[in-house]
């Protein structure tokens, strides 16, 4: 009672109802056949008000039951239980590839049934199904003596009223439906007779026909009525194989306020070789169906017209034999406007012009306006007959102009927050974009100015080419946060994990904004939240993506350089120098213009040295911060002895002015905690040591020479473990990339193995629907296990490769300290 269930099957074919763990114990268990005496003794049961959806997104299936009430009555401890059941929905939805066939539809059913246990059939008794106003009958059976389930159902619609079978549109099925005025009569009746077996593609023979002659129908409160609706449709397979279905509706048309609507369909062998007739003319002005209808949520104006006649086989249109194929006519669209509560915002289609031919479709002229975004295009889309009919690649190449592409309105985001007030890391609202991958599509793209989450982007020009689920970008240009971008990449959208593979070149940003707009740039490099200045960078970019496009940090890898001009920044590392000498001015880095080189890996941006200037002191920096914020950064610095504002550490080395002393600063801890010390200790002692040598150096000048040919001995023996130590660095290396190419090769060869055997499950099961659901599930699942084999393969030889090499620089670092311990070189 008042129970409210989900069931769904996620993309990647998880159930949320599969929540038992497989368990560890393989031994199988012989099962006990023999017969019980269990007995059910059900007299009766009930269900009330429950509210069931289930989603299959695999299967693009989609059932929800609102408010269902539903009561049984029988003796199950019968062989023969006579069993009378009552149900009622309040709203009935089905939904398959899109497409709803039943919306919202109350239902009612009276069922009676003869259920045999024994034999496992049961046999339809005096009966009832009504779906709105339309009232079915049934009869017949339904047996599963085995893995076959054989059967023999006719059904009927009792009533021949035209208004019944309205009731099933839910435009017409309003509050006002009693008050319709309708004329004409309809009759529908069908029968399924044989043996479905799906493991062996066996299916029963099935006859549906339905006729509706010489219909209308008007409310009385509007102006003009829908008349000579006339439908004549045969759907029938007197054979057991799906191939034998026949699709024939020879006559379907209506005049709606004026506007004649003329069609018919023909279909034949829809597995093998489809084979088609179709035909569609009208002149349809839009404004007559608020003539017809209420026009309640909705207001359409324009014109719409078709003068479209096709005709042929798939294997002549795959073997290009177009002698065979009629494919002729246009479709043309003029002012159109639609308004509705079902969409976001208004559309509006000036002009779209399409013609005919038997190897493609030609968009000569379109151009819209969707909501604030303005759109004209122009192109050419191939084997749209064979995308349609089987699923086949959808072949085009447009050129599409824009002077506003609002992306936030078009994907139902919201844009109407204050600039200030937008939340930069929110991407709660976004999803993976999987792309088709039955499409070759060619875009040329110019698009004056482009609105995307809190970006403004203008001047965007490019091509992009979207095939086998992946989308490349050529030469893509664009402008924003005060600069300009250009990428050239790809966005691989197969894996569960989506990878982008980018090449960018970026021109005078600001460091302020991509701080504010990028939340990459956040994690990444957040000393530009207190930077000024610009910046201009050239960088490879490879990662994967989280279920929110936004790039999964730990998979990063980067390299490139970066310019700066007039750069300015503050940190609490640097203040806390600052605080260290009594000196302000360090506080505040004028690095001006710069150019240093970066790359990311494994988590941390790793920086070369590169010098700047901090009040009037000078410096050289290196070292990497993290994703986890934090920090491992040297500084050499110059620091005149006039900049040390503490007199008590002045008093200490006995100097008040004259000279610079050697700083080494050590900066780790974290961004917003930073650890400041220096290599050689703490700052009073390395400030003495340094005034000593000063000194030193005066009174013991006689030494140098000596001190200069210990040094020079030293440093040839630090030379030669320096050299030593890179050559094993470089072997190291080089074993690293071999280990990384046999791993990359190996996970590659198993995603191809396991690719090849699902497409070899996905092609035995085409033809049969439901083989074809479950084929695409076992498909995937083999897919993802073997892209989290390969991933862990990838992984795991990175982390010995990396080792590998981490050892070797280890042990260059010991040799050069044996190498220093042997020379003991003399700091000058």
């Amino acid at each position: 009672k008042d129970a409210t269930v989900y069931v769904l099957v996620d993309a990647d074919g998880n159930a949320n109802y599969d929540i038992v763990k497989p368990s560890a114990d393989t031994t199988s268990v012989e099962s006990d056949t023999a017969s019980s005496d269990f007995k059910l003794t059900l007299k009766s049961y009930e269900v009330e008000n429950l509210n069931l959806t289930y989603e299959d997104i695999p299967g693009e299936i989609k059932v929800v039951i609102n408010d269902l009430d539903h009561e049984g009555v029988g003796d199950f401890t019968q062989e023969v239980v006579d069993l009378k059941t009552k149900t009622s929905i309040g709203a009935f939805t089905a939904q398959s590839g899109g497409v709803a066939y039943l919306n919202k539809v109350h239902t009612e059913a009276d069922m009676d049934f003869q259920f045999n246990q024994v034999e496992t059939k049961l046999t339809f008794g005096q009966n009832s199904l009504s779906l709105n106003d339309l009232a079915l009958n049934f009869s017949g059976f339904v047996a599963v003596p085995g893995d076959d389930i054989n059967m023999d159902l006719k059904f009927n619609a009792p009533q021949n009223k035209f208004k019944n079978v309205l009731s099933l549109i839910p435009v017409i099925y309003t509050q006002d439906f009693e008050k319709v005025k309708t004329s004409g009569d309809f009759a529908l009746e069908g029968a399924v007779s044989g043996t479905y077996n799906g493991d062996r593609e066996v299916y029963p023979a099935f006859d549906v026909k339905l006729n509706v002659n010489n219909a209308t129908f008007r409310y009385p409160d509007l102006p003009a009525a829908v008349e000579g609706i006339k439908v004549n449709a045969h759907i029938y397979n007197k054979t057991a194989n799906l191939d034998g279905t026949v699709v024939d509706i020879p006559e379907a048309r209506a005049n709606v306020a004026g506007s004649p609507v003329d069609a018919r369909l023909n279909l034949k062998t829809p597995i093998s070789d489809p084979e088609f007739a179709a035909y569609l003319k009208t002149d349809f002005d839009l404004a007559n169906v608020g003539k017809v209808v209420p026009a309640q949520g909705f207001d359409y104006k324009g014109r719409v017209k078709a003068d479209l006649d096709l005709a042929g086989g798939m294997s002549d249109i795959d073997n290009e034999r177009y002698e065979n194929v009629k494919a002729q006519g246009v479709l043309m669209v003029q002012d159109v406007e639609l308004k509705s509560d079902s969409l976001p915002f208004p559309v509006q289609i000036a002009q779209l012009d399409m013609q005919f031919s038997p190897q493609k479709v030609d968009l000569s002229s379109f151009r819209a306006q969707l909501g604030k975004s303005d759109i004209s295009a122009n192109g050419q889309i191939d084997n749209l007959i064979g995308y349609v009919l089987e699923d086949q690649m959808l072949k085009a190449n447009f050129t599409l102009n824009s002077s506003l592409l609002d992306l936030n309105e078009l994907s139902g985001a919201s844009g109407d927050e204050p600039a200030g007030e937008k939340n930069t890391a929110d991407t709660s609202s976004l999803e993976v974009i999987r792309v088709p991958e039955n499409v070759d599509f060619g875009l040329t793209a110019n698009i004056a100015k482009l609105i995307y989450d809190n970006l403004e982007i203008t001047s965007v020009k490019g091509n992009l080419a979207v095939k086998e689920g992946t989308v490349r970008m050529d030469d893509v240009v664009m402008d924003l946060l005060g600069g300009s971008v250009a990428l050239n990449g790809n966005y691989d959208s197969k894996p569960a994990a989506p990878l982008v593979n980018m090449n960018l070149k970026i021109n005078n940003f600001s460091f302020k904004e991509s701080f504010e707009k990028f939340v990459t740039v956040q994690r990444l490099a957040p000393i530009m939240q207190n930077t000024t200045g610009t910046y201009s960078s050239g960088f490879s970019f490879n990662a994967n993506l989280n279920p929110d496009m936004s790039p999964d940090l730990a998979s990063v890898e980067a390299a490139g350089s970066l310019v700066t001009e007039g750069m300015k920044t503050t940190t609490k590392s640097m203040q806390k120098l600052a605080d260290m000498v009594k000196n302000q001015s360090l506080a505040t880095l004028y690095v001006g213009k710069v150019n240093l080189s970066f790359k990311i890996q494994d988590g941390r941006i790793q920086v070369e040295p590169f010098s700047l200037k901090a009040g009037n002191v000078t410096a050289t920096v290196q070292g990497s911060n993290g994703l986890d914020q934090s920090l491992d950064y040297t500084m050499d610095m110059k620091i005149p002895v006039s900049g040390i504002g503490s007199s008590n550490l002045l008093s200490k080395v006995g100097a008040t002015q004259g000279g610079k002393l050697d700083l080494g600063v050590k900066i780790g801890g974290t961004v917003q905690d930073p650890k400041v010390t220096t290599s050689l200790g703490d700052l009073v002692d390395n400030v003495i040591d340094n005034v000593k040598k000063q000194v030193e150096q005066k009174v013991e000048e006689v030494k140098e020479d000596a001190i200069n040919k210990v040094n020079e001995e030293a440093k040839k023996l630090i030379d030669a473990a320096e050299a030593q130590g890179d050559k094993l660095i470089a072997a190291a290396q080089e074993q690293a990339a071999k280990i990384r190419s046999s791993a990359k090769e190996q996970a590659d060869k198993l995603i191809a193995a396991a690719d090849e055997q699902a497409t070899k499950i996905e092609n035995e099961a085409k033809g049969n629907i439901l083989k074809e659901k479950g084929a695409k599930l076992t498909a995937d699942k083999i897919r993802k296990e073997a892209r989290e084999k390969a991933d862990k393969l990838v992984d795991e030889a990175n982390k010995k490769a990396d080792q590998l090499v981490n050892n070797a620089r280890d042990e260059k670092q010991k040799l050069i300290e044996q190498a220093r311990e042997k020379g003991k070189l003399e700091n000058k």
